[in-house]
Formats: structure tokens, C-alpha cells, sequence
């Protein structure tokens, strides 16, 4: 289970575009009662988010593709390319609702790997 917090920091370009910086918190819970294993880690990632909307309207589907590395926890490579819907409650705030494919290449105590998952986001932007 991953619990995450993610702050992106960017311009909205035009009506169809928007590109930013970010970071996050993440709480990566794991438990594997057949070898006894239990992990509780926190990440944080850094990344670079673009999103497209693909109608100029209130309500509008959109791709998300969010890439960027871990610096802290299970460091490495981080995607999460996403699709969704974007609600636009007026022109200065909106929420949006996404899934997508949450990939992850780590090297946590010389142990390298690599996580896939699918991801559920909700946010807001204002």
C-alpha cells in the first residue's frame, strides 16, 4: 500500500497545457506474512508533471505524466503516467480524479528492484 502527498509547483500555458516541479511524501506499507516480512518506508520523490486537457471546457479528460526520481527511501527512477478528468469548478480552481500504471526502480540497502502498481490519484488545483 502507498499513501502519498504530492505539492506541483508550474504554469498553465493555454487552455490544453500545463508543466510543473514538484516533490512528494510517500509511505510505502508492505507485509509478506510467508517470509515475515514488514516494511513501513517514506519517499521523497522529485518530479516534473505535465498535464494535457483535451476539451476547453469545465469538464474535460486529461493525461498526466509524471516523472522524476526518489532522493530519500527507496531511491531511484519514479513514473506515473496517469488519465483521468478534470473538473473545473471555475477558472482558478478545479479538482481532478486519475488512474494509471505507478512504476518504480529502487535500491534500497544494496537490494535494487523495481515496483509496479496502479495508482488512483484525487487533487486539486488552483
Amino acid at each position: 500500500q502507498i499513501n502519498s502527498f504530492f505539492t506541483i509547483h508550474g504554469y498553465q500555458f493555454n487552455q490544453y497545457l500545463f508543466a510543473g516541479l514538484g516533490f512528494g511524501l510517500e509511505q510505502i506499507s508492505y507485509k509478506d506474512d510467508d517470509i515475515t516480512l514488514y516494511l513501513n518506508q517514506y519517499n521523497l520523490p522529485i518530479v516534473a508533471d505535465v498535464r494535457l486537457y483535451f476539451l476547453p471546457r469545465s469538464i474535460s479528460p486529461v493525461i498526466d505524466l509524471r516523472a522524476g526520481y526518489t532522493v530519500l527511501g527507496f531511491k531511484g527512477n519514479y513514473y506515473n503516467p496517469s488519465i483521468g478528468v478534470d473538473f473545473s469548478v471555475s477558472p482558478r480552481f478545479g479538482v481532478f480524479l486519475l488512474a494509471g500504471y505507478f512504476k518504480q526502480k529502487y535500491d534500497y540497502l544494496g537490494t535494487k528492484g523495481e515496483s509496479n502498481n496502479i495508482s488512483f490519484r484525487v487533487g486539486f488545483h488552483f
